[in-house]
């Protein structure tokens, strides 16, 4: 079972650049599996950071040096994902994709 949410019942505590989770946060988590009636035990917790891009849309595709790169997702990542995956995996087998230049990590 993978659970996440609730950063915004915690603004004050969820802001900046540490990616350490948050107490007030955990406890929710472990409320909400509780009330579901999941009684197994907590193997991994994370806390991240929304990365931003400078125009508002990810950098998706082939960097410069030869890396794929998907990121810059500014807080619209689930939504993003299944695009992200389709246009580096048309990259990787056929080189181009229509929206490659919308998306290009070396946009400026």
């Amino acid at each position: 079972m993978l659970v996440g949410g609730w950063r915004d019942t915690a603004v004050e505590e969820e802001v900046g650049e540490d990616d350490t989770t948050t107490d007030r946060i955990q406890r929710q988590l472990d409320a909400w599996l509780a009330a579901q009636g999941i009684e197994a035990p907590v193997t991994h917790r994370w806390g991240g950071t929304m990365g931003f891009s400078h125009d508002g849309l990810p950098y998706i595709g082939r960097s410069a040096d030869g890396l794929y790169r998907c990121g810059g997702f500014t807080g619209h990542g689930q939504g993003y994902a299944m695009a992200a995956a389709e246009l580096v995996c048309a990259l990787i087998r056929t080189g181009s994709h229509p929206d490659a230049d919308l998306f290009d990590p070396e946009r400026s």
